[in-house]
């Protein structure tokens, strides 16, 4: 089977290295446009105050992903480097290590952001009138950190060898699923909703199952 994974050692380095970063950089954008569509679909039927709620939280969670994205970035870099140097065993132990790593960190953020959402709130000088709504956008967005901080553990997996697609797609899927969500709430059409988000959720476990088997074949 043809493999994915992109070879900087032989042949013209630009080439690799757009076919490697443009999908990266798509995935990152497709991430950071999760709040502008809360932020639209909110728009539709909300008041002011809802609307700034979901802009402050949506910087705030911003801000988390960011770090979230820029520590898994170690493990790609660790990993690429065991790979190249075919070190089988010191590959397994960076995944390994960054897996149980990372779950500390999602356990702990998840629980953090739930907890210290009215601290987090003040930090972020949310308006009085919209501070409860952006109370509980924040935990309810903190709470799944742990998801956040998987699916970045996962993209850094799968660029650390060498696949920077099976990120892209993953993500193109879970973007689709949260746009049809923004849809039917901005619609309220609940018989458009079932079926739009149910072909969303088929895209996004069909793209999981490729990037499990993709990872396969990598190694």
């Amino acid at each position: 089977m043809k493999q994915r994974r992109n070879n900087f050692l032989e042949g013209a380095i630009l080439p690799s290295l757009l076919k490697f970063a443009v999908p990266v950089l798509l995935a990152l954008v497709l991430q950071a446009l999760y709040g502008a569509v809360d932020l639209w679909a909110v728009g539709k039927f909300g008041t002011t105050a809802d609307i700034s709620a979901v802009s402050t939280g949506s910087q705030t969670m911003q801000i988390v992903t960011g770090i979230v994205t820029g520590l898994s970035m170690g493990t790609t870099v660790l990993l690429g480097q065991r790979i190249g140097h075919k070190d089988d065993e010191g590959s397994a132990l960076t995944v390994g290590t960054s897996i149980k790593v990372f779950s500390i960190l999602g356990i702990t953020l998840s629980f953090v952001m739930v907890l210290a959402a009215k601290p987090i709130a003040h930090w972020m000088n949310a308006p009085e009138e919209a501070f409860t709504q952006t109370v509980h956008y924040i935990q309810i967005c903190g709470g799944g950190s742990l998801c956040i901080v998987a699916y970045n553990l996962l993209s850094a997996v799968f660029r650390g060898m060498g696949d920077s697609k099976s990120p892209l797609i993953r993500s193109a899927a879970s973007f689709s699923f949260a746009v049809c969500q923004a849809l039917c709430a901005a619609s309220r059409s609940f018989s458009s909703c079932s079926s739009l988000s149910s072909v969303a959720a088929i895209v996004e476990v069909y793209a999981s199952i490729s990037a499990v088997v993709d990872s396969r074949d990598s190694f």
